[in-house]
């Protein structure tokens, strides 16, 4: 019965092909009619079925290539839509980093501010070792000494202190240009 019901393999479907006629040229259809009256219905019918299976190729062709242009496209919004996240996640992990590393900074210098003179006597002992990587020592200590005096709005005890360090150690170039590049206070007309 069902196979009754639906049309062979091959045959169009009488709506499909009744909605295509609607759309042909009034003159098509007189040409088709007038062979049909002169006893072409033959002709006419294979005629009227190699056009509608033309038509109806060629918009399958353009359907299944508009699909597969569609379906290239939602790809292609997919793999963006990918790395944007990605680089969303990026730059979310560099954010988490930053804020981690500023968090630790800045207890550091909580911590260093918490010890009073303690690190100033660190800074002499690094210096009094008369050790160029003890020099680098004393100078980091110092540029998180003076961040700690500018949070407490001591920059000017800052830059007496280190002016006293230029003035002990004078005779020490190698103290004075590593003092240099983080541009700690100089005194106004430089070192003896």
């Amino acid at each position: 019965m069902a196979a009754e019901a639906s049309p062979q393999a091959g045959e169009p479907q009488p709506d499909a092909l009744a909605a295509w006629v609607l759309t042909l040229p009034a003159t098509e259809k007189d040409t088709l009619l007038m062979m049909l009256a002169s006893g072409q219905g033959t002709r006419a019918q294979a005629l009227l079925l190699r056009r509608f299976r033309d038509t109806t190729a060629t918009a399958d062709h353009s359907a299944s290539a508009r699909r597969a242009a569609e379906l290239l496209e939602a790809a292609d919004a997919r793999m963006l839509e990918r790395k944007r996240a990605e680089e969303e996640r990026r730059r979310e992990q560099q954010r988490r980093q930053a804020a981690a590393k500023a968090a630790a900074h800045a207890k550091r210098l909580d911590d260093l501010a918490a010890e009073g003179d303690a690190p100033w006597k660190r800074v002499d002992e690094m210096i009094a070792a008369k050790k160029t990587s003890e020099y680098d020592l004393a100078v980091s200590l110092l540029r998180d000494l003076r961040e700690v005096a500018e949070r407490q709005d001591q920059a000017e005890q800052f830059s007496k202190r280190i002016l006293g360090i230029r003035e002990r150690y004078w005779n020490r170039p190698a103290l004075q240009e590593r003092l240099d590049k983080p541009k700690m206070p100089r005194a106004a007309g430089g070192n003896k």
